[in-house]
């Protein structure tokens, strides 16, 4: 009877024990395809732009990053044990193929039957103390199983919480799109545009912005509110709407310079505020060939407009080469160059306050984007008389440019207390506003009034001297 005890006592020790080692694996194994327990893997980074995260195979072979759905593309069974490692195999594609690594591993994984990179290592996967899938090389060193942004490569260093990191969800759990993050966000969004329409100034002068940026708004809770809403669905509107918040954005920025419109071109000298501080050499010039900064010159080379708005974009004439609107303008082609090339011609201004100045910053509005941010602005680069400019994110004094209006004429005149950055001046009979929004009142000698636009240059039609009155401020100009 003793003995009985015993063995019994024996026996469940070792049951216990065993379910304890396999406790301690993140899935369950299986000596073949067939009886196999089938799991969608989900890699946990979490980067600002949303990137599908769960592990697909393609039917040709390769392997991706998507959202999940029921097919059996996203499941995927782990044959063999502990001590021998584990083969990993896609449900659609069959028993034949195995997740291994390429000829150029540190690029992608695949699945394949034929093993390219050391003789076994790369297709036979082990689970380490954190549960993270790796593979050992002829040296003895781990090659970690990540998925970076959204590429999939294998790495010898472990992010703890990152990228290497794989959550096995049974192929029996229902998926579930998560709308948080497209909740939160439009929040934000409601609370941006909700305080801006409180503002009844930028109310009215952004109201077509506020009004498209609120349709892109509806529509993202429209998914939200869709009970069969796909995880697509979901990542599509979150890129949508953080795209057209960068947008509206950009369409809130009080421009420093006034655009241009056919037969009224307002020019401006446009300089870098890193190189004007150290060496006074940081105007923009066009020499030609290149775009360049150099000390000031009363050379037509150094004269900018801009045409269009800051919602759409804007092209940049240089007056040197200026003949009319369907003639050259500043693009960016690898080189800065002047040409009548339209795509890469649009530019667009963007804006930040530090301690109370703002700073605006020039970017290729077909440019880069990172996290929803546009990245090539203007950047002056170099030192002496001459520096080239190039790209760069808006994190540098050399991506901050001021506007000297080129007046032909007349003078401005601000009130002694007056410290905002909004300037007024005069050009061949045009008063232009600048560092303002909105619309302005002009008074003349005789007393009458008319309203105009800040965003365009107003023609005054005779010379004298003018008030105008924008932005709670009264500022006088001269016209000659």
């Amino acid at each position: 009877m003793k003995k009985s005890i015993l063995f019994i006592l024996i026996s469940c020790f070792a049951m216990i024990s065993t379910n304890l080692v396999q406790a301690e694996l993140p899935v369950f194994s299986t000596n073949a395809t067939t009886d196999a327990h089938w799991y969608r893997m989900k890699n946990a980074y979490l980067p600002t732009i949303p990137q599908p995260g769960y592990l697909k195979a393609n039917a040709d072979g390769s392997l991706s990053r998507a959202n999940a759905d029921a097919t059996d593309d996203f499941l995927f069974c782990f044959v063999g044990d502990e001590t021998n490692g584990f083969q990993i195999y896609n449900k659609a594609l069959g028993a034949e193929l195995v997740v291994t690594t390429l000829a150029d591993w540190f690029n992608l994984i695949v699945v394949s039957s034929t093993p390219t990179f050391w003789t076994a290592g790369n297709y036979i996967w082990t689970f380490d103390a954190n549960s993270n899938l790796k593979f050992m090389d002829s040296n003895n060193t781990s090659w970690y199983f990540r998925a970076p942004n959204d590429r999939l490569t294998v790495g010898a260093t472990y992010y703890g919480g990152g990228d290497a990191v794989w959550n096995f969800e049974d192929s029996s759990t229902p998926i579930v799109v998560d709308k948080s993050a497209l909740i939160t966000l439009i929040a934000a969004c409601n609370t941006q545009v909700n305080g801006d329409k409180a503002d009844s100034q930028k109310a009215t002068t952004f109201a077509t912005s506020i009004a498209t940026f609120e349709g892109t708004i509806a529509a993202a809770q429209a998914i939200v509110d869709n009970a069969n809403a796909t995880a697509d669905d979901v990542t599509n509107a979150v890129v949508t709407l953080n795209y057209a918040r960068t947008n509206y954005n950009m369409a809130l920025v009080v421009l420093p310079f006034t655009l241009s419109t056919e037969g009224h071109m307002v020019w401006y000298k446009v300089i870098n505020h890193g190189r004007d501080v150290v060496d006074q050499t940081g105007f923009l010039t066009y020499d030609g060939s290149n775009l360049i900064q150099t000390a000031a010159t009363t050379a037509d080379n150094q004269l900018w407009a801009f045409v269009g708005d800051n919602i759409n974009g804007m092209n940049m004439y240089n007056k040197a080469d200026f003949t009319d609107f369907s003639g050259v303008k500043l693009i960016h082609n690898g080189n800065f160059t002047m040409s009548a090339d339209a795509w890469s011609g649009i530019w667009k201004v963007n804006s930040r306050i530090v301690d109370v100045t703002t700073y605006y910053g020039i970017f290729n509005a077909n440019g880069a984007y990172i996290n929803f941010l546009p990245d090539n602005y203007f950047f002056g680069y170099g030192g002496g008389t001459t520096g080239n400019v190039v790209y760069y994110g808006f994190a540098d004094a050399g991506c901050i440019w001021s506007f000297a209006a080129a007046s032909t004429g007349g003078t401005t005149s601000l009130d002694k207390n007056n410290t905002s950055k909004i300037s007024v001046f005069s050009h061949d009979g045009i008063i232009s506003v600048t560092g303002a929004k909105g619309m302005a009142t002009i008074v003349t000698m005789t007393g009458a009034t008319a309203t105009f636009d800040t965003q365009k240059p107003y023609n005054v039609g005779g010379k004298g001297i003018y008030i105008v009155r924008v932005n709670g401020e009264v500022l006088k100009v001269i016209v000659k």
